[in-house]
């Protein structure tokens, strides 16, 4: 879910087909790279960036979560069930005299 900023409240919306495809292609993109890159702040206040080599767990749990990303993006998103109100008869009301 992502957050749509708006200046009275934030409201989570469904990411669109579109987005979720977009994001399971960088997974995949990201896993075929086969690094980890890391960027942390050193003792004396430098932000310094590395890679390391990704691990074969870390390369299959990318995969999954791209496989997710696609299957949720290829099929139609359900909306949340509201409750419905149907009339089904009608009562007529004669005023009470009196």
């Amino acid at each position: 879910m992502k957050i749509t900023s708006n200046t009275t409240k934030a409201t989570l919306q469904p990411y669109s087909q579109d987005e979720l495809n977009e994001i399971a292609a960088n997974v995949l993109e990201y896993q075929r790279k086969h690094c980890r890159d890391y960027t942390y702040t050193n003792e004396r206040g430098q932000i310094v960036t590395t890679q390391t080599k990704m691990t074969p767990l870390r390369e299959a749990q990318l995969m999954l979560i791209a496989k997710d990303l696609y299957r949720r993006g290829t099929h139609q998103q359900e909306t949340e069930a509201q409750p419905t109100l149907k009339v089904i008869g009608q009562t007529i009301c004669e005023p009470h005299p009196g």
